[in-house]
């Protein structure tokens, strides 16, 4: 059964100058069955012949032996054959002319590049445009929504100018505060008061979690002299083990002697001495030192050693 929607829709159309041809492959491109759109343009096209023909008053009976010898079926095929030429007549009639061709009937589509985009990435996609209306160059505004979840993300226009045919490539952005998800990617073309729609649907992945790898540092010296500095491998974090005993922290420690550690040890050796001297043994080292002294600055250098 022809859908009068669309007979009245071509019927529409077809008066306004389109072309029955681009009017049948635009909505067969949107998803209508051909056959239901040949029935519907044939409806419309031929809509105002059939009441033409509803109109005509009844003929009269023609008699079984015919008019003037002429038999039946020869005046019934002729009849016919006029009724034929006249639908034909009125098809022809209505059928625009070359000038007649709307200059502007526009069809878009888009298609995805970037193959998996991700959260702060630019999502890249190829516009084509086809005018399958005149051969006038004119300008066309191009609206580019992206939405997820029914939420708006990001917005672009841009303008493009079309003759025949446009493939042009285009990018749209997704903010980095984003969510991963499912998006669609409504494109839209405004021309003279029409619009031409074309959407991409596509999944948007996280983020790619940036890895930072940890190393040692150039060096791990802490200047302390009483501390073993290292890096560990593991933690790769600087270590200051304590070196004990130390020799160089002018302390003589358990395990450190004069020969071991003399930077420590000599001045508490010489201290010990200094205790430990009988007294008529201090006064001999101290006669020697004043001797020394008067002998001059190297002597008693010399002396003291």
């Amino acid at each position: 059964m022809t859908d009068e929607g669309l007979v009245q829709y071509l019927k529409t159309y077809i008066n306004q100058g389109y072309d029955k041809e681009t009017l049948r492959q635009h909505l067969i491109r949107y998803g209508y069955d051909p056959s239901d759109v040949d029935s519907a343009i044939s409806s419309a096209i031929g809509a105002g012949a059939a009441a033409a023909e509803k109109a005509k008053p009844a003929e009269a009976k023609v008699p079984s032996r015919g008019i003037k010898g002429i038999p039946v079926p020869m005046i019934a095929g002729g009849a016919a054959l006029l009724i034929v030429a006249a639908v034909v007549v009125a098809i022809v009639a209505l059928l625009p002319g070359d000038g007649d061709v709307p200059e502007q009937l526009l069809d878009i589509s888009t298609t995805k590049i970037t193959s998996e985009p991700r959260v702060g990435d630019i999502v890249s996609f190829n516009m084509d445009l086809m005018n399958t209306g005149g051969r006038k160059r004119y300008d066309v505004l191009i609206n580019h929504v992206l939405t997820t979840k029914g939420r708006v993300i990001s917005e672009k226009e841009e303008t493009v100018a079309i003759e025949t045919r446009v493939a042009k490539p285009s990018s749209i952005e997704i903010p980095k505060s984003s969510p991963a998800g499912r998006y669609q990617l409504r494109t839209t073309a405004k021309y003279n008061g029409l619009e031409a729609v074309a959407t991409l649907t596509f999944d948007v992945l996280p983020p790619l979690t940036q890895v930072t790898v940890k190393q040692c540092p150039e060096s791990c010296d802490d200047g302390d002299p009483c501390t073993r500095d290292f890096c560990d491998d593991q933690t790769k974090e600087c270590i200051h083990e304590p070196i004990v005993p130390c020799c160089g922290d002018n302390v003589c420690e358990v395990g450190e002697n004069e020969l071991t550690c003399p930077a420590d040890c000599r001045q508490q050796a010489q201290r010990n001495v200094t205790v430990k001297l009988p007294e008529q043994k201090l006064k001999i080292v101290l006669e020697g030192a004043v001797d020394a002294a008067e002998q001059g600055a190297e002597a008693a250098g010399k002396y003291c050693q």
